[in-house]
């Protein structure tokens, strides 16, 4: 006889892990696919603008100004969904560091302020005080939250209401609560709210992906999320964060570079060369130009092969901005050879598609950041700035080494 019961057998479980697997490989290569058009599209509509700067006022400029908004506002929420599609698939990772929650929790809460006012919806905090300090990732904390926050906002439309962020300590675990009073979650639909994909909202309201990333980013970092909902009276989710011990997660890309890195007393010579390697042509072109407008000396290579070819021929490239896809080689292939021909120069990973694992083995490799496409240029010409200023410290140091040598020979 076959055996009867409410659990589901052990090959439908496993079939269930196939079907998400799959899906989150879709999430991925989907993703991808939208991110490279869309990074031309933001580079293109900034190019416009810097060439607005110059232009004589004439009677349609503002109008153009206006469209040019439009289609920034409009790439900006393609961003959202995709990368919440890649968060949803594991494929962005988030560096590690010693995190205060309590500020997390602050600087969250305050971008939302005038959101909530607008609502007529009060947001109160109840923070612990000596919570200990976590080894966790920041942005997927404040991701987490963002989630919650904008969930509990939706479900105190039109009436307004309260939401309060309560932080406690329990035994060695830190609780985070999000609590509103809201219309509540009927039974049958709070035992599927962190199912991917599910959604009660309007079509064009919500993807269904963000309480399954509030999931998996619990999942992650070893603790759990719950929920607490009464139909009419509100809902409170619980965030368990577990204690890790010191140093866990040191395989995560953190902190490889120092991001409080500044130019004091360093003066890099102007130009800067960056060599920049994509093969998708309108976003190489663009980005090129938008550079050389920031005084950058910019190189362009559309293969690995030319990258390093390009390398060898202009000796003085500074910094290295290296797409992980190209058509002849692995990203991290093009890096190796790169850092081998020459070991100071900076190197920025740059992807519509990264994963934990090839970012994690370009910065092993000595990338010194990745950044996922598309991404703000005013974020570009930062790491920029910072890889260029690493570069030249390498310099003088290795120029005082050598000058300390020659004077303990002359002694």
């Amino acid at each position: 006889m076959e055996a009867t019961g409410a659990g589901p057998r052990p090959e439908q479980g496993e079939g269930r892990r196939l079907e998400l697997s799959s899906l989150a490989d879709f999430a991925a290569g989907l993703a991808h696919e939208i991110n490279n058009p869309l990074a031309v599209i933001i580079e293109a509509a900034g190019w416009v603008e810097d060439l607005l700067e110059d232009e004589e006022t004439k009677s349609n400029l503002e109008e153009m100004r206006r469209s040019l908004r439009q289609i920034a506002t409009q790439a900006g929420r393609c961003k959202e969904i995709t990368h919440n599609l890649l968060s949803f698939a594991r494929r962005v990772p988030g560096r590690v560091y010693d995190v205060d929650l309590n500020e997390l929790v602050r600087e969250v809460a305050a971008t939302f302020e005038k959101r909530a006012a607008s609502q007529k919806v009060v947001i109160g905090l109840h923070l612990g005080e000596g919570l200990p300090r976590r080894r966790l990732s920041p942005t997927a904390i404040q991701q987490l939250l963002v989630n919650l926050l904008n969930n509990a906002l939706d479900a105190l439309e039109p009436g307004g209401g309260r939401i309060d962020i309560t932080t406690r300590r329990e035994g060695g675990d830190v609780l985070l609560d999000v609590a509103d009073t809201g219309t509540g979650i009927p039974q049958e639909v709070a035992a599927r709210i962190f199912d991917p994909f599910f959604t009660t909202k309007p079509v064009g309201k919500g993807t269904g992906l963000g309480l399954s990333i509030c999931f998996g980013i619990a999942e992650d970092m070893g603790g759990s999320i719950s929920v607490d909902s009464q139909v009419g009276r509100g809902t409170t989710f619980h965030v368990r964060i577990p204690e890790r011990p010191a140093g866990e997660g040191d395989l995560e890309p953190a902190r490889l570079h120092s991001e409080e890195e500044d130019s004091d007393g360093i003066v890099p010579r102007s130009p800067t060369v960056v060599l920049l390697v994509d093969n998708e042509e309108g976003f190489v072109e663009t980005v090129a130009k938008r550079l050389e407008r920031r005084s950058l000396m910019v190189l362009v290579a559309r293969s690995g092969q030319e990258a390093i070819a390009r390398l060898e021929a202009h000796g003085a490239v500074d910094v290295v901005v290296l797409d992980v896809k190209l058509p002849d080689m692995d990203g991290t292939e093009v890096l190796k050879e790169l850092k081998r021909r020459a070991p100071l120069v900076e190197v920025i990973l740059l992807s519509g598609h990264s994963t934990v694992e090839s970012a994690i083995d370009g910065m092993r490799l000595g990338a010194f950041d990745y950044l996922v496409k598309p991404c703000e240029l005013r974020l570009l010409l930062r790491q920029i700035d910072k890889a260029r200023v690493k570069k030249a410290r390498q310099e003088e140091r290795i120029m005082e080494a050598r000058l300390k040598e020659i004077t303990m020979r002359r002694a």
